[in-house]
């Protein structure tokens, strides 16, 4: 109820007006509070001149959880300035690294993910994996510590050989067999020799 009074409220008032209330929040109170209010705010912050400038967002140990992870990966989806985004420790689980995966099948700009400690488990690899093959940009991916294990590391391995831009890989701590990670690293070294790396 609360939802839909607060989306006819942002009806009526005038842009100027919402990026004046904008000015008085942090990026993780936006987030958190404004996210997928209704249409038109997405609209308004998607236009924001400090969303629209942002290049590093560390959102590292917000307790965010999968909710607003899908309010982040919406953002994502037409954002095209920021770079780096760290979210480890956050807690948003698989259905956080699917919302996250849908949006980097088409964000333009992200470069470097940190998704460290979000125990996003195999079935979270398993939806980035899919990410991987279409985007572009991304050229670091720190999921260390979500206990992937060997299958979410197989999920990656697969499709590392249809993306040509990763080139850090970060699987550390994630209970990957010896024969899995070696298979992953191949893959990962496979797509271009220059500079690739892949921790365990």
């Amino acid at each position: 109820m609360t939802t839909e009074v607060s989306s006819h409220f942002f009806l009526g008032l005038p842009i100027e007006f919402i990026y004046q209330v904008l000015d008085e929040l942090d990026i993780l109170q936006i987030l958190y509070s404004l996210c997928n209010v209704c249409p038109r705010l997405n609209m308004i912050i998607g236009t924001y001149y400090r969303y629209k400038t942002l290049v590093t967002l560390d959102l590292t140990g917000n307790k965010l959880g999968a909710r607003e992870a899908q309010c982040l990966a919406d953002a994502l989806k037409t954002n095209t300035t920021l770079t780096t985004l760290y979210l480890g420790s956050n807690g948003i689980g698989y259905r956080g690294a699917t919302y996250l995966a849908d949006a980097l099948e088409t964000n333009k700009a992200l470069t470097t993910l940190h998704l460290g400690s979000n125990d996003i488990g195999p079935s979270g690899a398993l939806y980035l994996s899919y990410a991987l093959e279409k985007n572009k940009t991304l050229t670091a991916l720190h999921l260390e510590s979500n206990g992937i294990g060997s299958d979410g590391a197989q999920h990656l391995a697969d499709e590392l050989e249809n993306n040509k831009t990763l080139t850090t890989l970060d699987v550390s701590s994630n209970s990957i067999e010896r024969g899995a990670f070696q298979i992953v690293y191949g893959n990962l070294l496979n797509v271009t020799n220059n500079g690739k790396s892949c921790e365990s």
